[in-house]
């Protein structure tokens, strides 16, 4: 016959186990693992807005047509939030004197715009804002002509680029105003991202009518497709909507 100590010893043991699966049971019941039918769609998409800033729309440097464009950006804004999928704003962010600008020996005649921390650099108020967004600053240092969104960071620094390595996002869409817009979708194809540009929800990109054609041509020939609103409502189709965080933001 075992001893008492070593027949109590098993019972105490056989307790431990008991409490711990009790333990256990309770968690699962309360916080039970996804199943197939639940789990939520691998996010690997991301939405880019370039430079839609007050300097832009009415002020130093007007792109045309650009505040008639904002409410269809507002709905890209609005159905990437609604899905949770991440929204990223590029902004030019100059200091005062920048060789990007005419004055300071600056390429062609760019007069000083989005200055930062100025009323111009701001975002048009009538841009919805998402909770979450992120913010690249480009064309940040004096010698920086910044007109690509790739060439700008997140506070940190972080690069865009590595912004979106860490969220896993492999395909981009692209709206925006002005140059930076090609700028940016040539740069997202040749590091071998699916670039997406909307043709609805850009101006300005490279001038006239004729030069903007040529330019598209070229962003295709790189490897961006050109999508319109309906195109990317049906692919973001597989993500469930949630709250939407949107907000107006000066």
């Amino acid at each position: 016959m075992p001893s008492r100590d070593k027949r109590l010893g098993v019972e105490r043991a056989r307790s431990r186990f008991r409490d711990l699966t009790s333990r256990l049971l309770l968690r699962w019941h309360r916080h039970p693992m996804p199943g197939p039918r639940s789990r939520r769609k691998t996010i690997d998409r991301a939405l880019l807005l370039v430079d839609v800033q007050n300097d832009f729309v009415d002020g130093t440097l007007p792109v045309q047509g650009a505040a008639r464009i904002v409410p269809m950006l507002n709905r890209y804004v609005d159905l990437f939030a609604e899905r949770g999928v991440p929204v990223y704003l590029s902004r030019d962010w100059h200091p005062p004197e920048t060789s990007h600008f005419a004055p300071w020996g600056g390429s062609g005649a760019l007069l000083p715009h989005c200055v930062r921390g100025s009323a111009g650099a701001a975002f048009a108020a009538d841009l919805h804002v998402p909770v979450g967004v992120v913010i690249i600053s480009k064309g940040t240092g004096a010698g920086e002509q910044g007109f690509s969104a790739f060439d700008g960071h997140h506070p940190g620094p972080v690069s865009l680029r590595r912004c979106l390595e860490t969220r896993g996002v492999r395909t981009l869409y692209v709206g925006g105003l002005g140059a930076g817009v090609r700028a940016t979708v040539l740069d997202g194809a040749q590091l071998g991202m699916d670039v997406v540009l909307l043709a609805d929800a850009v101006r300005g990109i490279d001038g006239t009518s004729a030069r903007l054609r040529r330019a598209i041509d070229e962003m295709c020939r790189a490897g961006a497709r050109v999508e319109q609103f309906d195109d990317v409502e049906r692919e973001l189709g597989g993500y469930p909507r949630i709250a939407s965080g949107a907000s107006s933001l000066a």
